[in-house]
């Protein structure tokens, strides 16, 4: 009973916040950087709101400590994260899970080398490849309901391993952005048995260690590498997320080597401190907020359920379903997924994560309220009313996956060409190989790669993004929508 106080305590315990807290009641004049000196400098109205804030924003001062050769406050907070989740080593970050991608493809992947990647793999994973001058085999998911990027089977990556018997790591999005979770105990298996690393992107699963109804992480299930963005499903502000390593297949030293290359060399220490207190609510309090609130968003689906059969996505076949994660269907309420995020946005003040063409996604955290909760049903119960019986069949671009390959494809943006890239309206470039990608924001996956095929579905995809307001990183600055791409 004593070791469980005792480990309750350590876990409570805030290195980074208690340490910065120090730091701030120290009366001295600061010679230092940032320049607005403790806040002193702040200007106007934005002063008011983040003076006091602004003198806990300070570098590696006496008394804190470097997150790139952490040895005090920072080096406690790291290992009580890694006890938290249950890694062998656990790095705070402040770039997000872009600089925990980067940072893991660097350290496992030299040039020429090649890695099982999935088509729906987040931007900052081909940005690492790029820099690691790697080879992507390219590997599709299966397809969700509404169309939407699921998990790759064990089988699919199997099957490019032995295609591609020189591949150097296996990257696994899980839980993909509409909160898919693939079946990593298999895909772990595989790479040991390959003896190879395997990377999780785990961006939006940075909660699923805390609570025994949510899927499996990748730390749980022993990925050697995962990166999770601590702002996207924790109460931590927004650049934190964390880098578990497990195993010895990639050393700490070159991990954090690649991590001081990636990273700033002035971290926000508001934003570590950020990091440490999430870490602490959720070692001591997550099991109990989770499970409460995974009660109030259950309750909430069936009562849709009974308004709206099949409003609201509740799963996908073959794979679990974080139910912090809602794919509402919007034709089933008469309308596009843009008409519905701006009739939630302007007649409720329903901000959700991301529209499509026939659906919007909804990101819950265990610290949304029951107030938030029962705002956002009552408005779907609203609009499924008032569309009665009324039914819209999404356009054939709806489905991003049907535009890529069944197999698994070898994609090498390194190669080079004699000539320079062509910057040719959208329209003409169909059927002409893509020098650069097109990334629909949010969710930041590339619609067409670099060394892909514009296809005549990407295109046509691409332009009622572009109507709707989608910005798409990646066209070429001009009066029409063009691209760069080779002739």
């Amino acid at each position: 009973m004593y070791t469980e106080r005792m480990m309750e305590h350590t876990q409570a315990a805030t290195p980074i916040w208690d340490a910065l807290l120090r730091h701030a009641e120290i009366e001295r004049v600061s010679v230092h950087v940032p320049g607005h000196k403790a806040g002193q400098g702040l200007p106007g109205a934005f002063a008011a709101c983040a003076r006091r804030l602004a003198r806990l924003d300070a570098t590696e001062l006496p008394g804190l400590d470097d997150l790139h050769a952490p040895r005090d406050a920072i080096l406690q907070a790291e290992q009580l994260a890694a006890r938290a989740w249950g890694s062998d080593h656990t790095f705070f970050l402040v770039g997000g899970s872009t600089a925990g991608n980067l940072a893991a493809l660097l350290a496992t992947l030299r040039p020429g080398d090649q890695a099982v990647v999935p088509r729906n793999a987040h931007q900052s994973v081909w940005h690492g490849l790029k820099l690691a001058r790697a080879q992507a085999v390219v590997v599709t998911p299966d397809t969700a309901p509404y169309g939407v990027p699921g998990a790759v089977p064990p089988e699919r990556i199997a099957r490019a391993l032995a295609e591609f018997p020189r591949v150097s790591a296996i990257v696994v999005i899980s839980p993909t952005y509409h909160g898919i979770v693939s079946a990593l105990p298999a895909i772990v298996r595989l790479g040991r048995a390959n003896n190879i690393p395997v990377i999780v992107d785990e961006a939006h699963g940075a909660h699923l260690s805390f609570h025994p109804q949510l899927p499996m992480s990748g730390v749980q299930a022993g990925a050697d590498i995962v990166v999770q963005s601590a702002h996207k499903m924790l109460p931590a502000l927004t650049q934190t997320a964390l880098l578990h390593l497990n195993g010895g297949r990639v050393g700490i030293d070159r991990m954090r080597d690649w991590l001081r290359v990636v990273q700033t060399s002035s971290p926000s220490y508001l934003l570590l401190a950020s990091l440490d207190s999430a870490r602490a609510q959720l070692a001591t309090e997550g099991a109990d907020l989770i499970g409460k609130a995974i009660g109030r968003l259950a309750a909430a689906a069936r009562r849709l359920e009974a308004t709206a059969p099949g409003l609201v996505n509740a799963g996908a076949a073959g794979a679990r379903q974080d139910p912090f994660k809602w794919t509402v269907s919007s034709s089933l309420l008469g309308m596009s997924g843009y008409e519905t995020e701006r009739a939630l946005r302007e007649r409720f003040g329903v901000f959700a994560e991301l529209s499509h063409e026939n659906h919007v996604l909804f990101a819950w955290s265990y610290a949304n309220s029951r107030r938030d909760v029962d705002a956002v049903s009552e408005a779907l119960r609203k609009l499924a009313e008032e569309c009665g019986q009324k039914r819209i069949r999404p356009p054939e671009t709806w489905g991003i996956p049907a535009a890529w390959s069944a197999d698994a494809v070898l994609i090498d943006a390194q190669q080079e060409t004699s000539s320079a890239p062509l910057t040719i309206s959208l329209h003409k470039a169909v059927g002409k190989r893509m020098a650069a990608p097109l990334t629909p924001y949010p969710p930041g996956i590339p619609c067409v790669l670099p060394g892909e095929t514009l296809s005549p579905t990407v295109c046509e995809m691409v332009l009622r993004m572009l109507d709707q307001g989608v910005r798409v990183d990646g066209l070429a600055d001009s009066e029409e929508p063009s691209v760069h791409c080779w002739e």
